[in-house]
């Protein structure tokens, strides 16, 4: 039988996650994913909360504060499942967590019901819902990390989308890129600027300027794959996404 999401609902809804999370047994029982993540620790390069749990209590809270839909709030909840399931004597490197945080969130689907929780909301069906979790744990790394990839992995990132979300693909990037700004303003810096209401320390203006910028120029040249044309069409968005990334970076 598969376990409601519901019960453990004040972390997605609450306006202040932190004061209102769910006593720990209930959080074992229904999202044990989560609930391991207390005390894993990472990176204090990266992390200076050091604890995964509490960073990912910090997203939820920043996402809050932002006032970000449900569907946000969610991927700012799993976005670091994968590393409940680092290897111990590999802490507090979590390498590829993201590929095994999208096998968890796989699994979590199958596991947990989402529906109660989905029609409360009004969000998309299940299997939107678990795609955008599920790109979200895996690509919230690269999205991040967008000057450092090639015009055709950039292009593959927009088709991915369009492929996965259809005509829901642009907000679905949105989506994403809000739960890669939880990420980054969900650590130590946010838990020192709680009582400022976690105004962020980055700006992240750059990021969606060139995702936005980006999957606008390819929609522009058009997302048909099978037409009799499509390689010319292929190239056609290759070369367009290599002229945007020339004139951004």
């Amino acid at each position: 039988m598969l376990n409601s999401l519901m019960p453990s609902c004040e972390l997605l809804k609450s306006e202040s996650p932190l004061t209102s999370y769910p006593n720990g047994s209930q959080l074992r029982d229904v999202l044990p994913e989560v609930y391991c993540l207390f005390g894993v620790p990472q990176g204090v390069n990266y992390h200076g909360e050091c604890d995964t749990g509490i960073h990912t209590m910090l997203a939820i809270q920043y996402a809050a504060n932002k006032g970000y839909d449900a569907l946000v709030r969610l991927g700012a909840l799993l976005h670091d499942v994968g590393k409940g399931v680092t290897p111990t004597d590999a802490l507090p490197a979590h390498h590829k967590h993201e590929v095994v945080g999208g096998q968890v969130v796989q699994a979590m689907f199958e596991r947990v019901s989402f529906c109660d929780w989905l029609e409360s909301e009004g969000l998309y069906a299940i299997e939107s819902t678990r795609d955008f979790v599920v790109y979200c744990a895996t690509r919230h790394l690269a999205l991040v990390k967008y000057r450092d990839l090639n015009y055709k992995t950039v292009l593959n990132e927009v088709m991915v989308l369009q492929g996965l979300f259809g005509d829901d693909g642009f907000d679905m990037l949105v989506r994403a890129l809000r739960v890669c700004e939880c990420d980054k303003e969900g650590r130590m810096n946010q838990l020192k600027r709680y009582l400022n209401e976690f105004q962020p320390v980055n700006d992240h203006t750059a990021m969606y300027d060139f995702w936005t910028g980006v999957y606008n120029v390819v929609r522009q040249e058009g997302f048909q794959k099978d037409s009799a044309n499509s390689q010319e069409c292929h190239v056609a968005r290759l070369n367009a996404v290599k002229r945007f990334m020339k004139n951004v970076f």
